[in-house]
């Protein structure tokens, strides 16, 4: 295989967790020259740092006839696709539209994996997303989502440390999620965080201001806010802290690809099927045998502290 495709929308934590089957790709094809088409600030974690050497838009308007029954895409789009040798698309696709519209352009070799779970399946999404690509005879032997940066990304990193007067060790707290009901209370978060006697790093991405604000109105001492860093370079200052505690979010994957020994806190969502992989990486689960919506809440500030305790 000279040239691989591969297509993954969704945020950040969908594509981190893709990140094994990029890297069986890359190990089976060395030489290759692989795109990815997705969300452009996702990806950015894997242009030019060992998985892509390109990336493109998902929601370029040249892709959209692709979405449409019988969509007839332009010359360019399809000769862009019949130029690749294998094409992996993990796009939701359960009634074949994009799968048809891609096999009547005339794609040399496709590959689609559903990438949603079905009822009660307790199987990791590392190894639902595995199985396609291995049906086709490509192993993914290393099932840990792991990101390879490179020394810009560390310099850029070192850099806001330094001018954030933040040196070792210190602790990284994410207090967002994409989802409301994901996210354990704020003031906890400020609670096991002022419990910490060393300094504290926020990620706070754009979705993230609100929540991010709470938890430092309950805190003593401000923490040092990472606002709106690139993706590489927040990973970069993840992988230096001594203990980064999260909820079920993409930063919570984005922390554990880094190596940085991580505790997420999990509550409505399964951690068997979602929960961050990697060699240091310690779940805090609600009660299951409450309902969905109180466990998280089930949580107590003690129990969190003494998990960041035993991991650092």
């Amino acid at each position: 295989m000279r040239r691989i495709l591969i297509i993954r929308s969704g945020a950040l934590g969908d594509f981190v967790l893709t990140l094994p089957v990029l890297r069986a790709l890359r190990e089976a094809a060395p030489e290759a020259h692989i795109e990815v088409v997705g969300r452009p600030a996702t990806l950015e974690v894997a242009h030019g740092r060992y998985y892509a050497d390109a990336i493109r838009s998902i929601d370029r308007a040249d892709f959209a006839p692709l979405f449409a029954p019988e969509g007839e895409p332009s010359p360019e789009v399809g000769a862009y696709l019949v130029g690749f040798d294998l094409i992996l698309s993990y796009l939701p696709d359960r009634d074949g539209l994009f799968r048809r519209n891609l096999e009547r352009v005339g794609v040399r070799r496709l590959i689609c994996g559903d990438p949603i779970p079905g009822p009660g399946e307790t199987r990791h999404i590392v190894d639902r997303l595995a199985e396609p690509v291995e049906q086709e005879g490509i192993p993914v032997r290393d099932r840990v989502p792991r990101l390879f940066l490179n020394e810009a990304d560390r310099r850029r990193a070192e850099a806001f440390l330094e001018a954030s007067g933040v040196s070792a060790p210190f602790y990284a707290v994410h207090p967002g999620s994409g989802g409301a009901r994901k996210r354990w209370p704020p003031g906890r978060f400020a609670r096991v965080a002022e419990a910490m006697d060393v300094p504290v790093v926020v990620p706070c991405g754009p979705a993230d201001e609100e929540v991010v604000a709470r938890m430092i109105s309950e805190m003593r001492v401000a923490p040092v806010v990472a606002r709106h860093l690139p993706l590489p370079v927040l990973a970069g200052v993840l992988a230096r802290c001594q203990v980064y505690l999260g909820n079920d979010s993409g930063v919570t994957h984005l922390s554990a690809a880094s190596g940085a020994p991580v505790v997420a806190l999990f509550g409505p969502t399964d951690p068997r099927v979602w929960g961050p992989k990697g060699e240091r990486v310690r779940v805090v689960q609600g009660d299951a045998n409450l309902p969905v919506e109180q466990r998280l809440e089930a949580i107590e500030v003690e129990e969190v502290v003494q998990a960041v305790m035993e991991m650092f």
